[in-house]
């Protein structure tokens, strides 16, 4: 039962967040991509959380540590923070974030293929600047995706 709704809360999710972003290649083609990611990415928490319980000797003091786990590594997953602005010894989170792996491979099958942006100020030419500028651009989606499934 838990998987079910592990399963079709990234679709409705994905279903009406993905619309609103206004994709520039069409619904279609990288919808698939997007709620793959999505799905890996509800996975490996449920994952966590299962470690983090696990671990705990009760669930009150799961509830308090599990913050103390989750809050870095939506920090410093690449939202909030450039990936190639994090001091050296945080980047370790990463080796093991999956909201990170999470982040980059949607960024890069979002913005790989993206072609020239027009914008007033034109502040970046093509997606691939925006994966560079982000510090994105270092792994391919399919790398990102993998690792994302390993974690």
């Amino acid at each position: 039962a838990d998987v079910v709704l592990q399963q079709a809360l990234p679709c409705v999710f994905v279903s009406v967040t993905y619309r609103l972003i206004d994709p520039r290649h069409g619904l279609e083609q990288r919808l698939g991509a997007f709620l793959l990611v999505a799905q890996a990415v509800a996975f490996a928490g449920a994952s966590l959380g299962y470690l983090i319980a696990c671990l705990s000797p009760d669930s009150e003091f799961a509830t308090v540590v599990a913050p103390l786990f989750v809050f870095p590594m939506i920090l410093l997953g690449g939202l909030y923070a450039n990936v190639g602005a994090i001091p050296v010894g945080a980047r370790w989170i990463n080796k093991v974030n999956p909201i990170n792996y999470g982040f980059q491979a949607v960024s890069q099958s979002q913005w790989r293929d993206y072609g020239d942006i027009d914008g007033f100020p034109p502040v970046f030419a093509t997606g691939k600047d925006v994966l560079a500028f982000f510090s994105l651009a270092q792994r391919s989606f399919e790398a990102n995706l993998y690792r994302l499934l390993a974690v």
